[in-house]
């Protein structure tokens, strides 16, 4: 309906003001949402690009297997 649309809409509102990077993962490690800086802390062959979006965290970005998050 459109009240839990209103309401995804205002948490991705939030989630872009935020100037900190932020990835939004589902239980399968894939890509739900990235703010702007994400996608920018991406580099520019990504920026602004909705690609990863759907994409596991782990396949696309296999570098940080092991790292801090």
């Amino acid at each position: 309906g459109a009240a839990p649309r209103a309401a995804g809409e205002r948490i991705k509102e939030m989630l872009d003001s935020i100037t900190d990077g932020v990835a939004v993962l589902d239980r399968d490690w894939r890509i739900v949402h990235l703010n702007a800086r994400a996608a920018d802390m991406l580099g520019p062959a990504r920026a602004g690009s909705a690609a990863p979006r759907g994409a596991n965290l782990w396949r696309e970005f296999p570098g940080l297997r092991g790292g801090a998050l």
